[in-house]
């Protein structure tokens, strides 16, 4: 039986992406993930910043699309360019067609910066939210839905997915795109995308 995902599920895990657990978020997740229990919040927001947000961090795995079409495998260690803002302008203007605005939502402020780019994967889950909410009362808009996840959210979301999956010392990424790999798996088979 498929679990059918709401729009406020996935904009729920947009935020995820997108913000450092606040207190009443790390006790609900402790309650969730055991393992949580092992750090504080504190350090539960240093490895959000660590892992999620912040670029000049050693142990940072970028969510922005574009820097996985041209990530690199050397030594055994994955390669990133460096995200542009610029070069994202599909998704920008997808969101600008459809009444979604990223500067409108909650975010860390290192998020809010005007050259952050729109590609990143908490924006567009939060994007798909917003299209699957609107598709209720508009039908047609579940074909844009359906086109966006299929062509902006595909198999570099599972990798990015998958290389915070790898460092399990980081138990509060781990348990947030845990979160996010169960949804957007709901998301595609909701929408009968295939991976």
């Amino acid at each position: 039986m498929t679990t059918f995902i709401t729009s406020e599920e996935l904009s729920q895990l947009g935020w995820l992406l997108t913000n450092a657990p606040t207190a009443a978020l790390f006790q609900l997740a402790v309650q969730e993930y055991p393992e949580l229990t092992n750090i504080t919040l504190l350090q539960a927001r240093q490895q959000f910043y660590d892992r999620m947000l912040i670029p000049y961090s050693a142990f940072y795995v970028p969510p922005y699309q574009q820097v996985y079409k041209d990530m690199v495998l050397k030594d055994s260690t994955v390669h990133f360019a460096k995200p542009n803002w610029q070069k994202d302008n599909n998704i920008a203007s997808c969101y600008q067609y459809y009444g979604f605005s990223i500067q409108a939502l909650e975010k860390e402020l290192f998020l809010a910066r005007p050259n952050t780019p729109s590609d990143h994967l908490g924006f567009m889950l939060t994007f798909s939210a917003y299209l699957l909410h609107r598709s209720r009362m508009e039908p047609e808009i579940r074909n844009a839905l359906e086109k966006f996840v299929a062509d902006n959210i595909g198999l570099w979301a599972d990798q990015y997915l998958n290389l915070q999956q790898l460092k399990a010392q980081y138990l509060y990424p781990v348990w947030v795109t845990g979160l996010v790999a169960e949804g957007l798996r709901q998301l595609r088979a909701n929408l009968g995308i295939g991976n």
